[in-house]
């Protein structure tokens, strides 16, 4: 009789398991080598999550920039400006803030505008004189008494800290200042809108940046009018010389490079700012250079 040791699809019976094993393991290296070049494929097409985020991220930071006209003529290193939270919030206070300031302009300035003249930083923004060139300026009055326990009636009436609007022409006239507050409290007091006693003696000096940065979320020769962060706790006034002198006005944007510009009609109504006579017009000598301090802004 003979033995047939093979099965109808004449392949070899194989009653060892090892020697099946064998026979078997090229092609599951085989297997694996594909699905390993098929992952590989897939991730050249459809990166990680992370990398996808990255991408995103880049396109929506070139897009801002756009958006913002950043240049690398305004950065130290020569890079483009990327757009950061300051400049988002004071952007969106113009433009979404309830009333709609068609007459803005922002403007971007070179890295030495601090450095020139108030003259020369007329030109660089287009103003016809450098009585459109304001500041932004946070002031504590150091003898401040809080006369509420409700800090947005304290700080219409009564305020600690005060944000002036004032020409770089100009200086503060700290007693005008004094005034103009009283004023202000006995006007609500006629009113009937707070009871609240406004301190007499005041001693106001220009915040700390640590007030500054906490209060108005800018940094130093940045500072917006708008988009600031506890604006319920500063009482804001803008110098009545403005109003008198100027029909349009620059002023911080939210970095030290960026300049807003609107209507001065368009920043009293669109803001609470109290216009009043709070500052005198600065000496020639002083004036021309644009280099004073903020301690020179007082008188």
């Amino acid at each position: 009789t003979t033995i047939n040791n093979s099965n109808n699809n004449n392949q070899p019976i194989m009653d060892d398991p090892s020697a099946a094993a064998a026979a078997a393991l090229p092609l599951l290296v085989t297997e694996k080598s594909m699905e390993s070049d098929a992952a590989a494929a897939v991730n050249e097409t459809n990166p990680s999550d992370d990398e996808a985020t990255a991408d995103l991220e880049a396109r929506i930071t070139r897009l801002e920039q756009v958006r913002y006209s950043c240049s690398s003529s305004s950065s130290s290193s020569g890079s483009t400006v990327v757009v950061d939270d300051c400049m988002r919030r004071a952007r969106t206070a113009v433009e979404n803030g309830g009333c709609s300031i068609y007459s803005a302009r922002w403007k971007w300035v070179p890295l030495d505008y601090y450095e020139q003249s108030l003259a020369q930083r007329a030109k660089l923004l287009k103003a016809s004189s450098s009585k459109l060139l304001c500041k932004a300026l946070l002031l504590e009055n150091k003898k401040h008494i809080a006369t509420s326990d409700n800090n947005i009636d304290d700080a219409m009436t009564n305020p600690k800290f005060i944000m002036v609007i004032l020409q770089y022409d100009a200086t503060l006239n700290v007693k005008k200042l004094q005034t103009a507050m009283m004023q202000a409290q006995h006007s609500s007091q006629q009113r009937g809108s707070t009871t609240a006693t406004v301190t007499v003696t005041a001693d106001f000096r220009v915040a700390s940046s640590d007030d500054n940065d906490r209060l108005t979320g800018y940094p130093f020769n940045s500072v917006s009018p708008f988009g600031v962060l506890q604006q319920s706790k500063i009482r804001m006034v803008l110098a009545k010389a403005i109003v008198d002198e100027t029909s349009f006005f620059w002023m911080g944007g939210g970095h030290v490079q960026l300049k807003l510009g609107m209507a001065t009609r368009d920043f009293v109504a669109a803001t609470t700012a109290l216009v009043a006579d709070i500052s005198s017009p600065r000496t020639s000598a002083a004036s021309s250079s644009g280099n004073a301090d903020d301690d020179d802004d007082f008188e």
